[in-house]
């Protein structure tokens, strides 16, 4: 029986970013089971932690190192993480509570537009006219989103405006990343920005909830917890999906070289006729 072909580096990146896609979408409905019955801030605590240790647990069998460069680099890592970890954690969960998820889903997932908005003002990064008909409909189907729920009630559409700070926050950390260019594993600062996350969620609940208590839990919060916890953030998290993207754009760049390359070859025969 003959051995069956390796699958290239291209196939391989669109796989894991579409497997990256469910996990992170399917960890909203997670997040949403969870919050019926635990607060928000008990809920990114106990979700950030489990994130944390997932990302360690992966760091160290991997043999990665936790270290980053003194200096600037750990201003760097807490500014992003205001971004990436504390504004995303509590824009997107109070969102869940005051809008339907899959409205704050849509919304949310609007960040590239809004991301490729922010590289033009602070990375220089020109938008062709394809982006630019991107962020005209974006904007035109957020207004198409959120008309119909604003004339029945405030709820929802505050819900959706604090959907829309959450993805404007991850696309601000994201750009900020880019711009900051962090030294170190991509990894072991994706789990130093979660840290700065858990602990600050970990003094938003002692500020608005006081001293924890222990007490028994469903085991369909347990699930929700754990889904967002060990897949929405420890494995799905801007790390693993970073890695994905670079890796399907490193795949795509390789492409269009090749692709370059060939129209040239063909110019220089064409010459020679």
């Amino acid at each position: 029986m003959a051995p069956m072909p390796a699958m290239s580096n291209a196939t391989i990146a669109k796989l894991l970013l579409v497997a990256l896609s469910f996990c992170w979408g399917l960890s909203w409905t997670a997040m949403r089971v969870a919050l019926d019955e635990v607060s928000p801030w008990g809920m990114r605590l106990i979700g950030y932690s489990i994130g944390a240790t997932t990302l360690l647990l992966l760091l160290k069998a991997q043999g990665r190192s936790l270290a980053i460069p003194r200096g600037k680099d750990w201003l760097h890592i807490f500014i992003a993480a205001l971004f990436l970890s504390v504004s995303f954690g509590v824009a997107g969960t109070f969102a869940q509570l005051m809008a339907n998820t899959s409205r704050v889903i849509i919304v949310n997932y609007s960040m590239p537009v809004w991301g490729s908005l922010m590289a033009y003002f602070v990375l220089r990064e020109r938008i062709n006219a394809r982006a630019a008909l991107g962020l005209a409909l974006c904007v035109a189907g957020l207004s198409v989103l959120v008309y119909p729920v604003a004339e029945t009630s405030l709820r929802e559409p505050i819900g959706l405006s604090l959907a829309l700070v959450c993805a404007l926050g991850w696309g601000g950390g994201t750009v900020y990343m880019k711009w900051a260019r962090i030294k170190g594993d991509l990894l072991a600062i994706t789990f130093w920005q979660v840290m700065v996350g858990t602990v600050a969620f970990a003094i938003f609940y002692l500020v608005f909830q006081g001293v924890p208590k222990f007490e028994p839990l469903q085991w369909r919060t347990w699930e929700g917890l754990l889904f967002n916890g060990v897949l929405g953030t420890g494995i799905a998290g801007p790390a693993a999906l970073r890695l994905g993207i670079d890796r399907a754009l490193g795949e795509i760049e390789k492409a269009c070289r090749r692709a370059r390359d060939l129209h040239r070859s063909a110019e220089v025969i064409e010459s020679r006729e």
